[in-house]
């Protein structure tokens, strides 16, 4: 028996994933959300029947009608987290994906992203490119496939139509995938179709699901056979609703029944637990709507499953599900070695990360180490005072930081805590910081040390030649401060007392500048008309510009590697 696929829907935020989703369902689940964006992660299940009935006009046309599969189970994921939450020892419980682009924006931050995750978990998708009634004199047809859409069309929005998709095929060729409009598509195991589509008109829905169908009917036989003798899932959110915790989970192997035995994580370790009770959504309904949902004696993969039990509230979101009426110690024993193994560590100098859950763990691994963020350790759980100790004591500023995605922060702290639920604006945040931090670093450290300079000493103006001796100098590179110290091939001559410009003083002249200064210096003994004078270094300050070359300017630079080779 084959079970259902799962999809997860991925993309940028406000390119219409739940939009599409809600068209597919005929819901409303958009409308009611903040700002109309994915604020948790929602599952729907949508039967054979049902995606059979909206793509009957078109099955004949693409020669897809074997249908050995019961439906889809489609997951809605926030966008703007940028994460696939379903994972499970390193791996994707999602069998497809549809990663939803607007085709008149194209790719944008969190669709590369995505592609990152699709690509890690090897994750077959398909691209819907949504938004095409917004394009040039676009005749939208509702209810009509995307097929006969584009025969109404006139051909300069055909042409459009060719020219924005084929920057989306030429987008996914930088990231390796070889794609293609959906109707030219010529190997479905080499090539990753690009369905335009509205959300808003439902051009283009037939074919996506029509799509899955195939790919999952064809392609996923062997991976979507149930084994009910490892039933398995993985906890989606808990949250309390009617003053009980309840658990949103999905199914997706074997078969779950009320009174199983089940085992997950908590925040102590394994939880141990019966099924009290069973709830699923009702077909084509969503499983953030309450109302919606049926109670069952049991649930055969794939399915999202809401259950109640004990200790509900202290399990993780994000972690394995195992049904456990059978072989219960053995189970524990293998859940408990994952268990150890779900703290990601880093390196020993770095940032520490906490965060609520197990994908989103998997995540920012994965966007820290592609932005060469170092990291000590993620974790779920939220900021302690461990995680302070970790970062209080490092030596350089940038690392004395703790990014806590979505979870409590309880504790007064010397060091920087950033918070957010948004993973994307969380690392952002903590770049700019970053790029902060080190510029006061750069900006103290250059300022204690002597500003590189190289000057000449103009003909006929040594205008007194004892100590301090007055003469007429020109900055041929760097800046001339008051202070500084300069010498002569290398050797030490004497310290700038002081500087006029149009007989008004000043403390300093850049390059191309001349300028009157005073040294206390002999211009008979130590440098004479036509010279050349530079900054003098003792041997700790050019250590410490040799470090930190790469913040000086080109003419500094310059003037730095004439002192060296005059040592």
């Amino acid at each position: 028996m084959l079970r259902a696929p799962i999809v997860v829907v991925l993309g940028h935020v406000d390119h219409g994933k739940t939009s599409l989703l809600d068209k597919i369902r005929s819901s409303t689940v958009t409308s009611r959300e903040g700002g109309g964006i994915t604020q948790h992660i929602g599952a729907t299940n949508i039967p054979i029947s049902q995606i059979l009935q909206q793509t009957t006009d078109i099955q004949e046309k693409f020669k897809i009608a074997d249908f050995k599969i019961p439906g889809l189970l489609f997951i809605d994921t926030p966008g703007h987290e940028a994460f696939i939450s379903l994972r499970c020892k390193g791996s994707s419980v999602a069998d497809l994906a549809i990663l939803v682009v607007d085709i008149n924006k194209g790719f944008e931050q969190q669709t590369i992203e995505s592609i990152e995750f699709l690509k890690k978990f090897k994750v077959p998708f398909i691209v819907a490119a949504n938004k095409v009634d917004f394009l040039y004199r676009w005749q939208s047809s509702k209810g009509l496939s995307i097929t006969d859409s584009l025969k109404n069309q006139s051909q300069e929005t055909l042409e459009e139509i060719d020219t924005k998709t084929y920057s989306l095929v030429g987008a996914l060729s930088e990231h390796k995938f070889e794609s293609e409009r959906f109707d030219r598509v010529t190997n479905f195991k080499q090539q990753i179709a690009i369905i335009p589509c509205s959300a808003k008109t439902g051009d283009g829905v037939a074919e996506i699901l029509l799509f899955l169908l195939g790919i999952g009917s064809n392609y996923l036989k062997t991976k979507l056979e149930i084994d009910y003798n490892k039933s398995k899932g993985i906890i989606m959110e808990i949250k309390k609703e009617e003053n009980e915790w309840v658990c949103n989970a999905i199914l997706y192997n074997g078969i779950i029944k009320k009174g199983d035995i089940i085992l997950t994580f908590g925040n102590k370790g394994i939880i141990e637990t019966k099924v009290r009770a069973l709830f699923i959504p009702r077909e084509a309904s969503e499983i953030r709507e309450e109302s919606l949902f049926k109670p069952v004696e049991k649930v055969i993969a794939s399915c999202a499953i809401k259950l109640f039990a004990q200790d509900v509230k202290e399990m993780i979101a994000g972690s394995p599900l195992v049904v456990a009426n059978e072989n219960l110690e053995e189970k524990k024993r293998d859940l408990q070695q994952t268990f150890k193994q779900e703290k990601i560590c880093g390196c020993e100098k770095g940032i520490v990360v906490k965060v609520d859950t197990f994908g989103a763990a998997e995540a920012m691994d994965i966007l820290l180490k592609k932005e060469n963020i170092p990291f000590q350790y993620i974790l779920v759980g939220e900021v302690n005072k461990e995680d302070v100790s970790c970062v209080s004591d490092s030596k350089e500023d940038e690392f004395a930081a703790i990014l806590a995605f979505n979870v409590p922060v309880n504790i007064n702290s010397n060091v920087k805590i950033f918070k957010s639920n948004v993973i994307f604006h969380l690392i952002d945040e903590y770049k700019k910081w970053v790029k902060d931090v080190c510029e006061e670093k750069k900006r103290k450290i250059l300022n204690s040390l002597p500003q590189l300079v190289k000057i000449k000493v103009l003909p006929n103006s040594i205008f007194r030649k004892k100590e301090p001796a007055i003469i007429g100098v020109e900055v041929l590179a760097g800046v001339l401060k008051r202070g500084i110290s300069l010498g002569k091939g290398g050797k030490r001559i004497g310290e700038i007392k002081g500087m006029q410009a149009n007989k008004v003083d000043i403390d300093e002249a850049k390059t191309g500048e001349k300028v009157a200064m005073s040294i206390n210096a002999r211009a008979d003994k130590d440098f004479s008309e036509g010279d050349n004078l530079t900054t003098t270094l003792t041997k700790e300050q050019t250590i410490t510009y040799l470090n930190h070359k790469d913040w000086l300017r080109e003419d500094e630079k310059d003037i730095l590697m004439e002192i060296l080779n005059n040592k």
